[in-house]
């Protein structure tokens, strides 16, 4: 069975540098967006949200999983 928990320093790392990244890209979007710089924006608000879900991997996993077990 696939891990599904943060066991590790690790996974605790990336997930929080995940999260970081997520809030600094949107920020970043938003200030271009204010400049009028739309495609650079868009792009980055794209890599925030990339950014966002790949910090919450694991409950999506388990969402996933969830509804899987449901269906059988």
């Amino acid at each position: 069975m696939p891990r599904r928990h943060h066991k590790s320093y690790g996974d605790w790392i990336s997930t929080m540098s995940f999260f970081g990244v997520s809030i600094y890209a949107c920020l970043k979007g938003i200030e271009f967006f204010d400049q009028g710089n739309f495609i650079r924006a868009f792009f980055l608000i794209l890599a925030s949200i990339l950014c966002l879900l790949g910090s919450l991997r694991y409950p999506i996993a388990r969402f996933f999983d969830e509804i899987n077990k449901r269906r059988q």
